[in-house]
């Protein structure tokens, strides 16, 4: 019968031997056949390639940090198109924002055009019929106003700038769901006048931009450093298992944020 310390040595042989726990190998003849070890080799073998192109990466990578993201153009510069009509609210209209209802605009000019000219008053209406006809939405147009509240829909500086106010009876995540979902409908029709442009601005509309904005870039990073990061891992750990625990868990946290 064997004694502990036969089935001791035994299962010490096994793994100097080879065996599934190689803590005990000490002989680099028993790890030749293993894809790390040759790894190692490869390494060792073009130590000064390996270096060049590790340094290369890393320079090649830290570049990345002067690409410039997306929504760094909101804050106050840049080209989105909610911060720009936020400008040119803020020179020529009274300002009506306020209660409990979600509110955004959208901003037109029509140059040469006011808002009692037929075509514009269709184009605007094709513009925001999505939300006209939602229930929990009410829409204001400028040509609806009297005279006392007229700079609130009017510009006062140059009457060929105009807006619509769309009013959401909803709360705030509804209601930026709702501008979200809406967004690519908020369209001028072919027929509108010349020259006529349009805006879609506000605070509601600003937080809605930023926030599909964070996520196109977030994905798009993803995307990006994710394969990168699994060969990385993969040289370093020599598995693909321990190489995959780290990716996977930075893709569960962009699934989380999205």
């Amino acid at each position: 019968m064997q004694t502990e310390q036969d089935v001791g040595i035994a299962v010490y042989k096994y793994r100097l031997l080879g065996g599934p726990n190689m803590d005990g190998v000490t002989e680099p003849e028993q790890l030749q056949d293993r894809t790390y070890y040759k790894i190692g080799e490869f390494v060792y073998d073009n130590a000064k390639v390996v270096l060049v192109v590790t340094m290369l990466a890393c320079v090649g990578f830290s570049s990345l940090m002067l690409l410039e993201p997306q929504y760094i153009e909101g804050f106050g510069e840049g080209d989105l198109e909610s911060v720009d009509g936020w400008n040119a609210i803020g020179e020529g209209f009274s300002d009506g924002e306020s209660g409990n209802v979600e509110i955004f605009y959208v901003l037109f000019h029509h140059p040469g055009l006011n808002v009692s000219d037929l075509n514009v008053q269709n184009a605007m209406r094709v513009t925001v019929q999505s939300f006209a006809e939602h229930e929990s939405v009410d829409v204001n147009y400028p040509w609806n106003t009297n005279n006392e509240n007229q700079s609130y829909l009017i510009s006062e500086v140059d009457d060929s700038w105009s807006r619509v106010e769309v009013r959401v009876n909803l709360n705030r995540d509804e209601a930026k769901a709702l501008l979200a979902d809406e967004y690519d409908n908020i369209l001028l029709p072919n027929d509108a006048p010349e020259g006529m442009q349009k805006w879609v601005t506000g605070n509601l509309a600003i937080d809605v931009t930023f926030d599909m904005t964070l996520k196109k870039e977030l994905i798009e990073a993803e995307l990006i450093s994710g394969p990168i990061t699994l060969i990385i891992l993969l040289l370093i750990f020599g598995s693909l298992i321990a190489a995959g625990l780290p990716v996977m868990t930075g893709v569960y946290t962009v699934i989380s944020a999205v």
